[in-house]
């Protein structure tokens, strides 16, 4: 896909262990994306029509005991590469998150405060 305007592009970061599957997903819109894939997730479920070039990130398994290991681990690592992005890609380049966990608005916020566009797009079941 090209876009002549930087104002048109979007990255998407996408949640999913959140979402599950990215078959109803149309990632048409974005110049990119970044899937965020649960440690017990072994396989990513696309469109057959889908054009958009994705990087799939596996998130790694926190080690020790169950009871042990962070409820919130793949969320942490979106963030991370959040920040990542934010250090490298254009201001002008929009960044969206899809998940419809809602522990992301505040940094969706503190993303905007920065002067970057960054919205949340839930799903739906």
């Amino acid at each position: 896909m090209f876009h002549s305007n930087p104002t048109d592009l979007k990255i998407a970061f996408v949640d999913y262990e959140n979402v599950g599957t990215l078959k109803k997903l149309d990632l048409s819109p974005y110049a990119y994306g970044v899937v965020l894939v649960g440690a017990r997730q072994h396989q990513v479920t696309l469109k057959s029509d889908n054009t958009c070039p994705l990087m799939v990130i596996k998130v790694p398994d926190h080690p020790g005991p169950a009871a042990k290991r962070p409820k919130n681990n793949l969320d942490f690592h979106l963030a991370y590469y959040l920040g990542r992005y934010d250090t490298i890609v254009r201001p002008e380049v929009t960044f969206e998150i899809i998940s419809s966990d809602r522990g992301f608005l505040a940094l969706v916020e503190h993303i905007v405060t920065k002067g970057r566009v960054c919205i949340q797009i839930g799903v739906k079941e």
